[in-house]
């Protein structure tokens, strides 16, 4: 999340949005790195066309 620190790192934020109306109805502080070498429209891609979050791709 721009602006947000935890021991000087930058804060990485996992959050759960109805775009209809404009709301996040949950959010979660996640690790900054979790070894997928994907970008998130890639990931974001693959959730849309499966309705479900693709696992991760270790390198």
């Amino acid at each position: 999340m721009r602006g947000s620190r935890t021991d000087g790192a930058a804060v990485h934020l996992l959050a759960a949005a109805l775009h209809a109306c404009q709301t996040v109805i949950a959010q979660r502080q996640i690790a900054a790195n979790a070894g997928d070498s994907r970008s998130n429209a890639d990931i974001n891609t693959i959730g849309a066309e499966t309705g479900n979050c693709p696992p991760v791709q270790h390198q």
